[in-house]
C-alpha cells in the first residue's frame, strides 16, 4: 500500500487506487486506468482528482494498493 501516489505512478499502474474525499468523506476503489490521469503528470494524484459526489478538487486522499485484500478491507470501511 502506498500513500500520496502521483499521477506518472498511477497512469503507468494496473493497480487498484482507494480515494476518499476529504470534503464529503465519499470512499470509492477504482481501477488506475480508469482515474484518466496521464504519463509524464508529476502533481499529486490528490490533487488531480474531483469529488463525483460533492465536487471538490484536489481535497481528496489517495491510496495506491499492492494487493487486492487491502483494497477490500478499505472499501468495506
Amino acid at each position: 500500500m502506498k500513500f500520496a501516489p502521483i499521477c506518472h505512478e498511477v497512469a503507468s499502474s494496473d493497480a487498484l487506487v482507494g480515494i476518499e474525499c476529504d470534503n464529503c468523506g465519499q470512499r470509492v476503489v477504482v481501477e488506475a486506468r480508469d482515474l484518466g490521469v496521464a504519463k509524464g503528470d508529476y502533481r499529486p494524484l490528490e490533487e488531480a482528482l474531483r469529488c463525483r459526489v460533492c465536487g471538490t478538487l484536489g481535497r481528496s486522499t489517495a491510496v495506491l494498493f499492492d494487493e487486492l485484500f487491502e483494497a477490500q478491507n478499505y472499501a468495506a470501511r
